[in-house]
């Protein structure tokens, strides 16, 4: 920051007036100023202010020329005003995702009973939160029956929530036969005739397959018709008969009407 250059003018040529004044006042209060040493005496000093005038800066006697622009005196600076502010707090540092520490859940699955199937999940040791799927595949010759523990249903999948630790078990049972299906469920032939039958099971784990060469077959009445293994029924004499397909405890039939030929 400087003083501006016309506030030192004026300033320089107030001061001017005063020295010229009090030069002429002190010639006047020596010497009368009839008397021709007074006119000198002031002429002198009137000169001497005029060069202390043109040293400031100002047009008259010594080296300052008439009409000559004045020299702008020095300028000030003005140096800024100290704060005592203190430095600002730095903030504290923001943790990257590595510095915050991963909290791990353990999931615990049971087979049961041993050996009946397997279980796919996504692993033992997960982080907390996780969705774990978990999906039963029965071993042979059993079928998938329900879940327990830490989730249920009687859906071959099932999803864990990983909020903690979680312990689930799988059960399996045989996989027995449910049902059996004899087919054509009805049928008519002569005597003397056959008609081949077909025994279809289904199982626990809801898998259909063909037993038609490993159930036992059987009539309800011989006289009328017989059926020999493999499922294949022949007329014998008029009538109607019940044709059986049995394997263990699970049983299927069919009707069969004999008429004569």
């Amino acid at each position: 920051m400087e003083i501006d250059s016309h506030a030192g003018g004026a300033l320089r040529r107030s001061l001017a007036r005063r020295l010229l004044s009090k030069a002429v006042r002190g010639c006047e209060l020596k010497q009368p100023m009839r008397s021709h040493k007074s006119k000198r005496l002031r002429a002198a000093a009137v000169c001497v202010a005029v060069m202390a005038i043109a040293a400031m800066g100002f047009p008259g006697c010594g080296s300052g020329a008439p009409g000559a622009t004045p020299t702008p005196g020095p300028s000030v600076a003005v140096a800024p005003t100290p704060t005592n502010a203190l430095p600002p707090t730095p903030s504290p540092p923001i943790p990257s995702p590595t510095d915050v520490p991963v909290r791990h859940c353990t999931l615990t699955i049971t087979i049961s009973p041993s050996g009946a199937g397997i279980v796919t999940n996504p692993g033992t040791d997960l982080v907390a939160g996780t969705e774990a799927v978990l999906t039963a595949f029965p071993s042979t010759g059993y079928a998938f029956d329900y879940w327990a523990g830490d989730t249920s249903g009687t859906s071959i999948s099932t999803v864990v929530t990983m909020e903690s630790n979680r312990s689930v078990t799988a059960h399996f049972v045989p996989n027995s036969v449910r049902s059996i299906q004899v087919t054509p469920s009805t049928a008519s032939i002569q005597t003397r005739r056959t008609s081949l039958f077909k025994a279809m099971a289904t199982y626990s784990d809801g898998s259909t397959a063909d037993l038609t060469n490993s159930v036992t077959w059987g009539s309800s009445s011989p006289s009328v018709a017989t059926v020999a293994p493999g499922g294949q029924a022949m007329g014998l004499s008029a009538g109607r008969v019940i044709i059986r397909a049995t394997l263990g405890p699970v049983r299927g039939w069919a009707s069969l009407t004999v008429t004569p030929s």
